[in-house]
């Protein structure tokens, strides 16, 4: 039986798992690095395994944050990875002689939940993931939105003088807390400091604003049926929901817009189950 490996890679780590009869098999988490020489040394590895067990890779499914131009397989000037100028998809096809599919990690992370997840009966779904940076995946009919090849990178646009991704790196309190999961942790525990309290609570409100600014142009750009909001601010859900709630109300009633729908998912490997569907 043969295999598909699917690669979700971000801007801090990269996923590799391996599929057969669209079960997950095996999934293995390593930090992103030189992505050119982890790729080729990974499934080189893989690609051996599957050799000698008889079950050759059919297929290399790739999600991976941009910008890049997806129709033609290269990494453009990806904000979060040292990759610009990869032309990923050529030199995997050339390496290891399968079929190589190329896709926005967001976009992936949308069209898991537009399969499997939390909006499965919709068919129009967009999907916000905040993790290293910002990214946005819009699905429609089960299927991505890229536009000519790229669309969707939310995270570029000018606000002002800045940028989505700029204000959301530069929130006040960030680097105070090593994860958003650590900010979360400290509201939910006992015994922590007042202090260290009031900076995530600071950070969270300061966070839900942003994410409702993100939603509402998401809202205003494919107006879909849902959003989706993954990456490493999911696990804060319960702390920015009043936030981002009061703010998404007040930008839908200054232009009279519909309430948004919107859901949290945390699960990491959302994107990459995302990239087997592809």
């Amino acid at each position: 039986m043969s295999r598909i490996l699917a690669l979700d890679i971000g801007g801090t780590k990269i996923f590799i798992g391996v599929f057969s009869a669209k079960k997950l098999l095996y999934v293995k988490k390593i930090p992103t690095k030189s992505l050119r020489q982890q790729l080729f040394r990974e499934l080189d590895n893989h690609s051996s395994d599957s050799a000698e067990k008889g079950e050759p890779i059919k297929a290399i499914k790739i999600s991976c944050a941009g910008p890049a131009d997806y129709s033609k397989g290269i990494l453009k000037r990806p904000a979060n990875l040292k990759s610009q100028g990869f032309r990923i998809v050529a030199e995997l096809e050339e390496r290891y002689k399968a079929r190589v599919f190329f896709e926005n990690d967001a976009s992936c992370f949308a069209l898991y939940q537009a399969n499997s997840g939390k909006a499965k009966s919709c068919k129009f779904v967009s999907a916000l993931t905040l993790g290293t940076g910002i990214g946005c995946g819009v699905v429609i009919n089960k299927k991505p939105f890229r536009g000519r090849s790229d669309a969707c990178e939310l995270a570029h646009i000018t606000l002002g003088s800045s940028t989505l991704e700029s204000l959301y790196k530069q929130l006040p309190l960030k680097n105070r807390f090593s994860s958003f999961l650590e900010a979360a942790q400290v509201l939910s525990t006992q015994n922590q400091q007042e202090s260290r309290k009031a900076r995530a609570k600071k950070l969270f409100s300061e966070l839900g604003k942003l994410v409702a600014l993100a939603c509402y142009n998401v809202r205003l750009l494919y107006d879909p049926e849902t959003i989706i909001i993954g990456g490493a601010v999911a696990h804060a859900e319960p702390f920015l929901l009043k936030s981002l709630r009061n703010e998404t109300k007040r930008l839908n009633k200054k232009f009279n817009l519909d309430e948004i729908a919107i859901a949290f998912d945390a699960d990491e490997l959302a994107s990459l189950k995302g990239a087997a569907l592809l």
